[in-house]
């Protein structure tokens, strides 16, 4: 499977959002992703994995890196998660104890309403 990854960037933030799959295969494509934004000047980097159907321990390994390296640079990472396995995932591993994790749906694991 392939991954892609569409940056934006507004105000201090840095969005990486990722589409497919995240594996050994497709780990050069989401640490050079990664990299760049550790390179750049925002306060926030936020990896926005709501359409990545799927992420290995080696994906893992990445962002957990990734967080590092911004934390010591007095940044922050954030996940972007919306489905209920992926953070199922990272309450197991305990990753959801190491990540700042932004959930844009309700706590029944529903869409949240739209905000008018």
């Amino acid at each position: 499977m392939q991954l892609v990854i569409e940056t934006t960037e507004d105000a201090q933030t840095l969005t990486l959002a990722g589409h497919g799959e995240i594996d050994f295969a497709t780990l050069d494509t989401l640490t050079s992703e990664l990299v760049k934004a550790a390179s750049s000047d925002v306060e926030t980097v936020v990896v926005d994995l709501q359409q990545v159907t799927y992420i290995d321990s080696s994906g893992l390994g990445v962002l957990v890196g990734a967080h590092k390296r911004l934390k010591a640079q007095g940044r922050a990472l954030v996940l972007r998660v919306a489905d209920a396995e992926m953070i199922k995932l990272l309450k197991l591993t305990g990753l959801d104890q190491l990540f700042a994790i932004e959930m844009p749906y309700d706590g029944t694991g529903s869409p949240a309403p739209a905000e008018d």
